[in-house]
């Protein structure tokens, strides 16, 4: 299985890269938890490439490769503009690995496995994007704002205020959800 573990290294030196990238660029300068969920998703996706060209671990082998394959192929997709060349890159010895693992004589079952795989990556991708998109805190000092749309729960608006971090959803005419330095959380919907 050289073609998972040729996807596994090339996976392990994006990572690498995009993590380097991010401090040359002085850090991810976000308050939310999506550099590290990018990192330590690509960083598994290789992990599974990886075990699943392990022969011990050939009965497994099309659900690991597929959860691989889909969630390099989704995140890469999703960050096409940025490392998401390198990703779709990387996915395509992973992908190929998997159709050589689910295209075999008994082939029914490892499809059946392969297809497992595929939505469980994606799920793990999409959720991931979406729990780490609202911010989460403020810096200790000054005041600011922004906002965006997530996946799943549409657009948002957020503002700092000295550490308190306040996050609107206009969907529902009036919710907000506050973070405070001490840990509290506040969500509100009239």
């Amino acid at each position: 299985m050289w073609l998972a573990r040729a996807g596994a290294l090339i996976t392990l030196v994006v990572d690498a890269g995009y993590l380097r990238l991010l401090n040359e660029q002085g850090g991810p300068g976000e308050e939310t938890l999506r550099v590290p969920f990018v990192a330590g998703t690509i960083a598994a996706m290789a992990l599974l490439a990886l075990l699943g060209s392990l022969r011990p671990l050939e009965r497994l082998r099309p659900v690991l490769l597929a959860v691989s394959f889909a969630g390099l192929a989704v995140m890469g997709a999703l960050a096409i503009f940025s490392i998401g060349l390198a990703l779709l890159l990387a996915a395509l010895p992973i992908g190929l690995a998997m159709l050589r693992s689910t295209l075999r004589p008994s082939w029914a079952p490892h499809l059946l496995q392969g297809a497992a795989g595929t939505l469980l990556g994606l799920a793990v991708v999409v959720g991931g994007f979406e729990a780490t998109e609202i911010p989460t805190s403020c810096p200790p000092r000054g005041s600011g704002g922004g906002g965006g749309s997530s996946l799943l729960s549409g657009p948002y608006v957020y503002t700092c205020s000295n550490g308190k971090l306040t996050v609107s959803h206009p969907g529902c005419n009036a919710t907000s959800t506050s973070f405070a330095s001490d840990g509290t959380v506040t969500t509100t919907c009239q």
